[in-house]
């Protein structure tokens, strides 16, 4: 009798296939039962460790014993009796394995995630047209935003979770990138008036839903619909539902429904501008909000989105925008009244602290912004922003205390937040511009593999290794930078060049970047071009210009940087006294180029 016969006859396949099925099935009643009794999670790994482990003592009793009329006996083995041991040992190594990297959440870096950690995917438009994209992806903000203001929970960004719109990766391999324990995923089906959201909130580690629901109303139910799907997701999580709590999880703030829906366009034309670089789209980011307070005087994210919108057209790299016909006093002022408006009507006190901060920015009131912005740290300390915020602060008041303070936060958050990678990436960008270079290549080494997701974070850590002298680290980043498509490579392409004493090729990447007078960061390409280049007069005949009270916003953006001066610049020089600044020492680029034989001559005179 050949081997496979025998294991039919003595009923192995089937006791296995039964064995299996029952296994199954006992798992999943434990994962699903367990956790409603409060009973931890190991005990629903020791079940799945236990069945994993019995499926082959199951075969291997199969085969040996046999079920008479006088009981239970041993079967008398007619071929293969070692030939079922081997395989029965292959099959328990088999399991354990399965067990130890194979189950749902293992090996995959979930388990390590915050318990009270989520994201928050793109919601799919379903609806028959297929043109209630901007309506989804407002929806989905919204509810993001709203459960960001949950104390005790931990949310990633909207820039990370809307990287996986349409995405086919697993939802398990999504949550282990993004560090979560918890995915919440749906869609949205529009026709005419009536609305149908579909939301799910699942567990990462073994797929589990712990909350799902179909919410039905009509167009002007949708704030009430965005409320409800937030605040059913918090009390899945067993969140902090206080009443203050639950006040606060409100992000949006109005109750009109057109307001809403027209903030909801700004952000979806927000989105389509920054994606697709069509400058043109500003204009209607700027109309949907103006008509949106027109609707709702009193709505603060919106007077907030419009503060943020006129903050943006005050920052150097904008000034190439064409869209921006208003003058510089102008566009302060609107500003002004739109933050004013926002802090007016904010909802929260902690909402009126975000807002103070970012007035207190822009007014150059900087120890003051610092204040506001700690105050606001304190209520919400889970607030990824929070890492960048300081350290930016830290590089504009020279302040190595504040930079260390900022970089334990950040140290923090890689360790127990979300999106540990582009935390690690935030510190790295304002830490290098501080002089604290010690934490550079050992993030790069940690998160390389994330890293070179993005070329934005390729670009950061790219400058970053330069600046710590990691040019074999630098050289690895550098391919992704190069590329045609890339807008911004003409820079990296000079400190690479630089850095590896290729000068004559970096001044012919500094004449094609001179082609792109339109491009929105040509002022200060330019101005980095010099300095690398070691032309201090030509960049310095840049900044210049900027100095004075009308375009002093352009000028302090330069702060930012360690090879900038702002000793020769006397309107720059009473704000940083303004603010109690000692600016520290100028710190060249440790990427210079060699110089030119031209240059070494005069030098030598």
């Amino acid at each position: 009798m050949s081997f496979f016969k025998e294991l039919k006859e003595r009923n192995v396949v089937k006791v296995g296939a039964i064995y299996a099925i029952t296994g199954w099935l006992v798992i999943q009643v434990a994962s699903t039962v367990f956790p409603q009794f409060g009973i931890p999670d190991w005990a629903g790994r020791l079940v799945t460790l236990l069945i994993a482990l019995g499926f082959p003592i199951a075969l291997v009793m199969a085969w040996a014993l046999e079920l008479t009329p006088e009981g239970i006996k041993r079967a008398e083995s007619s071929v293969g009796e070692k030939r079922m041991w081997s395989i029965s040992i292959v099959l328990a190594l088999i399991a354990i394995a399965w067990f130890e990297f194979g189950t749902p959440g293992q090996g995959t870096g979930v388990e390590d995630a915050a318990p009270k950690s989520i994201a928050v995917l793109p919601f799919v438009d379903l609806s028959p047209e297929q043109d209630q994209e901007w309506f989804t992806d407002g929806l989905t903000e919204e509810v993001l935003n709203s459960l960001a203001r949950t104390p005790d929970l931990l949310v990633s960004s909207r820039t990370s979770s809307f990287s996986y719109k349409n995405s086919e990766k697993p939802l398990t391999v999504i949550a282990d990138e993004l560090g979560v324990a918890h995915v919440l995923e749906g869609s949205v089906r529009r026709v005419g008036d009536k609305i149908r959201v579909t939301s799910q909130l699942i567990r990462a580690k073994d797929g589990f839903h712990l909350w799902s629901e179909n919410i039905d109303g009509d167009a002007s139910d949708i704030i009430e619909i965005q409320e409800r799907v937030a605040t059913e997701i918090a009390r899945a999580m067993d969140t902090a539902m206080d009443p203050k709590a639950l006040e606060e999880m409100m992000a949006a703030g109005t109750r009109s429904v057109r307001a809403y829906e027209l903030y909801l366009k700004a952000n979806a034309v927000r989105e389509a501008a920054f994606v697709s670089g069509e400058l043109s789209l500003n204009r209607d980011i700027l109309d949907y909000l103006k008509q949106a307070v027109e609707e709702d005087p009193t709505f603060p994210a919106a007077w907030q989105a419009l503060a943020s919108y006129w903050f943006g057209s005050l920052e150097l790299t904008r000034q190439g925008l064409r869209t921006v016909t208003e003058s510089y006093e102008e566009r302060r002022e609107n500003f002004a009244e739109a933050i004013n408006m926002a802090i007016q009507h904010a909802r929260n006190p902690v909402d009126r602290l975000d807002y103070e901060y970012t007035r207190a920015l822009v007014l150059r009131d900087w120890r003051t912004a610092l204040e506001k912005l700690r105050a606001y740290m304190a209520e919400r300390p889970n607030d990824q922003e929070n890492c960048g915020n300081l350290g930016t602060m830290a590089v504009r008041l020279s302040d190595q205390a504040v930079a260390r303070e900022a970089i334990a936060i950040c140290q923090k958050q890689t360790e127990t937040g979300v999106e540990p990678a582009e935390t690690a990436a935030t510190m790295i960008i304002f830490a290098h511009r501080a002089g604290i270079h010690e934490f550079t290549l050992p993030m790069y080494e940690k998160y390389k593999k994330d890293i070179r997701k993005k070329v934005t974070t390729s670009y950061q850590y790219h400058r970053a290794l330069l600046w710590a002298g990691e040019l074999e680290a630098a050289t690895e980043l550098y391919p992704l930078l190069r590329n045609p498509n890339y807008t911004y490579r003409h820079i990296p392409m000079m400190r690479q060049a630089c850095a590896e004493g290729r000068r004559a090729d970096a001044e012919a990447v500094f004449e094609k970047l001179q082609e792109q007078d339109n491009d929105a960061n040509s002022i200060t390409a330019r101005w980095l071009a010099f300095m690398m280049l070691g032309e201090e007069d030509k960049a310095e005949a840049i900044v210049s210009e900027f100095d004075t009270p009308e375009l002093a916003d352009l000028q302090t953006a330069w702060l930012l940087y360690p090879q900038f001066d702002p000793k020769p610049h006397p309107y720059l020089m009473e704000i940083l006294e303004r603010n109690q600044v000692t600016r520290s020492p100028v710190r060249a680029e440790t990427f210079r180029c060699p110089p030119a034989d031209g240059q070494l001559e005069e030098d030598a005179e």
